[in-house]
Formats: C-alpha cells, sequence, structure tokens
C-alpha cells in the first residue's frame, strides 16, 4: 500500500510555472506649448482641470490635455 502511495506521488506532475510578458511603446513627440489659446483650441474631451493644494495648502488649478 506504502508502495502505490509513493508511486502516485512520483507520478503526479507539478503543474507549469506561469509566465507573462509584456511589451510597451512609448512616442516622445513634440512639446506643446501652453497658453490659454491652446487650451482653448484643444477639444474638450481631451482635456481636465484639477485641483490640487500646495505645500502652504492653498488651491491650485491644473489644466490638462492629455494627447494620444
Amino acid at each position: 500500500m506504502l508502495l502505490l502511495f509513493a508511486s502516485a506521488a512520483i507520478t503526479v506532475s507539478k503543474p507549469p510555472a506561469a509566465q507573462a510578458q509584456a511589451t510597451a511603446t512609448i512616442r516622445i513627440e513634440r512639446p506643446a506649448i501652453a497658453s490659454d489659446k491652446e487650451w482653448e483650441h484643444s477639444p474638450k474631451a481631451s482635456r481636465r482641470e484639477i485641483i490640487r493644494r500646495d505645500e502652504r495648502g492653498q488651491p491650485m488649478l491644473l489644466r490638462v490635455i492629455e494627447y494620444q
């Protein structure tokens, strides 16, 4: 009986090790000009405004334009 359990333990294979692979592409484009004119001409779907606080606790408006 012990021999049966030993042979069963030897024949059970280990599951294959999981592997993951990822690739990323980064494209550096020309720098954009930060101005009120550029903000107004950019599409509304790609711009957003965020309010953050600086080190003194004062609110600060950040305007972000996301290029795709």
